[in-house]
Formats: structure tokens, C-alpha cells, sequence
């Protein structure tokens, strides 16, 4: 199993570039008999430190800069928590792959 964070926007102050909001997905990805099964969350982060000398121009940022910020932003223990919703949700699908139970005749095909 994989969990792959992703930047999927950013709310930016248009004058200056301060990227004041970042929304973000966390997939957890399993290949199960050859079909990609994924399970999804997604979270918001807000950032309200001032511009200063570590400032990166918006068009500068790299999704790697701006995860380092939300996951300083939100901690370990969320992060963790998104990421443990996140494989829930793939066992929920992988699951529904293979159901206990079905219903049906075998002379209707």
C-alpha cells in the first residue's frame, strides 16, 4: 500500500503571492488482482505567518515546499489520522471487490 499526499490548490493574495490557504488529498493505493483500488481524504490548511525572508514567490513553490508547510501546520497526529482515513477507505473498497455475500441463481447469467 502507498499514501501519496497531494497539493490539489492554493488561495494566494494576488498582489503579493502570499499563499495563505493550501487544500490537499491523501490516496491510499493498492494493486489488488490487477486493478488499482484507492481510498481518498482530503483536508484544508491555513497559514497565517507574515512575509518574511523565507518567503517563496508564488510562481517559485513546488507542491513539496507547500506540503512541508501544511503538514507543519496541521502535526503528526492529524496527519496521521487522515492517512489511517484514508486506508480505511481502500480496505472499504478493496472489500467491496470480493463481497461476503451475493445474491443470485446460476441459471441466470
Amino acid at each position: 500500500m502507498d499514501i501519496i499526499w497531494n497539493v490539489s490548490t492554493l488561495e494566494r493574495v494576488t498582489d503579493t503571492g502570499y499563499v495563505f490557504e493550501a487544500g490537499c488529498k491523501c490516496t491510499a493505493t493498492e494493486t489488488v488482482s490487477d486493478k488499482t483500488v484507492h481510498g481518498t481524504t482530503l483536508i484544508s490548511a491555513e497559514f497565517t505567518a507574515p512575509i518574511g525572508p523565507d518567503f517563496i514567490p508564488f510562481e517559485n513553490l513546488t507542491e513539496e515546499d507547500v506540503l512541508t508547510w501544511v503538514f507543519a501546520e496541521i502535526g503528526e497526529d492529524l496527519k496521521l489520522k487522515k492517512e489511517q482515513v484514508a486506508t480505511n477507505r481502500l480496505n472499504n473498497a478493496i472489500a467491496a471487490l470480493n463481497p461476503p455475500t451475493q445474491e443470485g441463481v446460476p441459471w441466470e447469467g
